[in-house]
């Protein structure tokens, strides 16, 4: 056995030379676009410099160290709220509903280009779920206005806030906010964050996945979560925010927990990191429980394809597989994959990495992924050999616009 396994290490693989393989179809989780797309005039503007001269190299890995290759699925736990207000609704009262004494909260003044308005959080009036009234700085514990803020070695929040814990003898439940020596007409915003550090209650947020392409579907659900029980939503509303700030409602249902969302770059902007922002009430044992949760993705636009044809060379120094690809916007590409040999045992074990890089022209072109001939050999690994984590990236944007766990095999001796 050690015999046939040095001849299959030490010899060259001469039968693949000229040969072709496909790509294997895509599985569940893999990213990739049918056809590359072009993209807008601002979108070009936003590309990188890059340089036009062809790069390839690898470089071995451990081979007795696993790899986790399978995209998972991206989760948030919030167990906060935020929200926007007007100054006339310091003078009718804010509600906020906490499920555990203690919660911090932030009261942050919107710049409107100017300075921001320093607030002193002892001019804030709390009333208790008891109907107590706390001012002049009762009832709150750690109190930092934004003149302490200013004078701080280092800023931990946005200019001009007001900071405090709210004191554990106010409880919990459904209290009001109020605030004095406020000009309540004079329509300046504010944002108001709670944060329940000791709370058991969370609300979940999770993705399919870390990045999506022009005309696919976001897919997210969100839930309560308490203990190890689960609740959906009894009010609910969600956003996409491109990167630009602007925000784009979604279609949502309450009581439903599973949600699907079309992504459109061509129509609603530019690529880049997009959010999706969910607001969500429920009752959960009496509580009035509020929640809002953000989970970021990179929006990508395909502008160049795998064709799914691979052309692969064995010339006694290098293992080559030339990948040929559409291109709809010319810039410099890069792929990139893991290839794996067999041990004695027949098992898959990470073998080294490939990645090259060149500029392409719209059109179709090709691009090289060689391993060195002197890692597979010192590897201890032989045939059948695969192509795993397979990626195509666009580096003028910086965008992966392919992903693939099993991209495609070299063809076994016989």
């Amino acid at each position: 056995m050690k015999k046939v396994l040095y001849l299959l290490l030490f010899c060259p693989l001469l039968t693949i030379a000229g040969s072709s393989v496909a790509l294997q179809p895509m599985g569940r989780g893999d990213l990739g676009a049918a056809k590359a797309v072009p993209t807008s005039a601002s979108a070009k503007k936003m590309d990188r410099p890059a340089s036009h001269a062809p790069v390839s190299l690898s470089w071995a890995l451990e081979t007795d160290k696993p790899l986790e290759l399978q995209s998972q699925p991206h989760q948030t736990s919030s167990k906060g709220y935020w929200m926007t207000v007007d100054a006339a609704d310091f003078d009718s009262g804010i509600l906020l509903s906490t499920t555990h004494p203690g919660a911090l909260v932030r009261v942050t003044p919107q710049s409107d280009g100017n300075n921001a308005e320093l607030l002193d959080p002892k001019d804030l009036v709390l009333i208790s779920a008891r109907g107590e009234t706390f001012s002049g700085g009762r009832g709150m514990d750690m109190l930092l206005s934004g003149e302490e803020q200013e004078h701080a070695k280092k800023r931990i929040f946005p200019q001009g806030s007001a900071v405090f814990r709210m004191a554990n003898d106010l409880g919990n439940g459904e209290l009001y906010l109020f605030a004095e020596n406020m000009d309540y007409g004079s329509g300046k915003k504010y944002v108001v964050d709670v944060f329940e550090k000791s709370s058991d209650t969370v609300l979940r947020l999770t993705t399919g996945s870390d990045t999506y392409l022009e005309g696919q579907e976001l897919r997210f659900e969100t839930a309560f979560a308490k203990n190890a029980g689960t609740f959906s939503a009894e009010t609910l509303s969600a956003s996409l925010i491109a990167p630009d700030g602007r925000r784009f409602p979604l279609t949502v249902k309450p009581g439903q927990t599973h949600f699907a969302a079309p992504l459109s770059v061509q129509g609603n902007g530019t690529p880049g990191l997009w959010e999706v922002e969910v607001i969500a009430e429920a009752k959960i044992d009496g509580i009035l429980v509020k929640r809002n949760a953000r989970s970021a993705f990179a929006l990508n636009v395909p502008t160049a394809v795998f064709r799914g044809q691979v052309s692969l060379i064995d010339d006694s120094t290098t293992l080559t597989a030339k990948l040929a690809v559409d291109v709809a916007v010319a810039g410099r590409y890069e792929v990139r994959a893991v290839l794996f040999g067999s041990d004695k045992d027949g098992q898959l074990k990470p073998l080294a990495v490939g990645n090259s890089a060149q500029w392409i022209e719209p059109g179709q072109g090709a691009l090289s992924l060689a391993f060195d001939r002197a890692l597979i050999n010192r590897s201890g690994l032989g045939q059948p050999f695969v192509v795993k984590d397979l990626r195509l990236i666009h580096q003028n944007r910086m965008s992966l616009i392919h992903r693939q766990e099993t991209g495609f095999s070299f063809p076994t001796d016989r």
